[in-house]
């Protein structure tokens, strides 16, 4: 497995651990990869603790790495992709350009490991240090959640909103219609295969 298939167009560093959320949908499970080795390409975009187990898990080994980037003066996109306790994150700037990737099937469901409450108190918490965020809503099962609860669910925290099913990642075009209605009416973006993140 190449460093770019847990997050694609991204170079994935990170450790993988032994437990996650256990998300029944994962497609990153049954991978140990591991690489800690940090890019000659300071332009590059990285992702950091994608492999298996959230960075939330392993925020030792996430600041780790944040920390190694900064010091090697990055440039490129940074991101860090979690449904995990954010409360964890220290508080503090790191001289990247970091963005924070919000998780979410946009429900509770025995399916996904995390919950409503703690992506709503993720968020808050970014929100309230002025952080680079958007949500990935996502994989969106039909019948399951691609319902106006769970879009609404995505959509009242007037973020950026990147979304995806599974496989193709195509999603049922009354989904799409829904959630970029309700994103558009909160000055949200569809980020989908857009690589330039910006705030709303």
């Amino acid at each position: 497995m190449d460093n770019f298939h847990c997050c694609p167009h991204y170079y994935n560093m990170g450790k993988a651990l032994d437990k996650c959320f256990d998300c029944k949908y994962c497609y990153i499970k049954d991978f140990r990869h591991e690489n800690m080795i940090y890019p000659d390409d300071t332009f590059l975009p990285v992702s950091v603790n994608m492999f298996y187990g959230d960075p939330m898990l392993q925020v030792d080994i996430t600041v780790e790495i944040l920390e190694g980037l900064e010091a090697r003066g990055h440039k490129g996109k940074v991101v860090v992709m979690t449904k995990g306790d954010f409360s964890k994150m220290p508080d503090r700037k790191f001289n990247l350009d970091l963005w924070y990737i919000f998780s979410t099937f946009g429900i509770d469901h025995e399916m996904d490991g995390g919950s409503l409450k703690q992506f709503d108190e993720n968020i808050k918490i970014a929100k309230e240090r002025n952080l680079n965020c958007f949500i990935k809503f996502s994989p969106v099962l039909k019948g399951i959640n691609d319902t106006s609860e769970a879009i609404d669910n995505v959509a009242k925290h007037k973020l950026p909103v990147s979304y995806m099913g599974m496989d193709t990642g195509k999603v049922p075009r009354a989904f799409e219609r829904e959630l970029k209605s309700k994103c558009k009416a909160h000055k949200t973006k569809n980020l989908l295969g857009v690589t330039k993140y910006e705030k709303p």
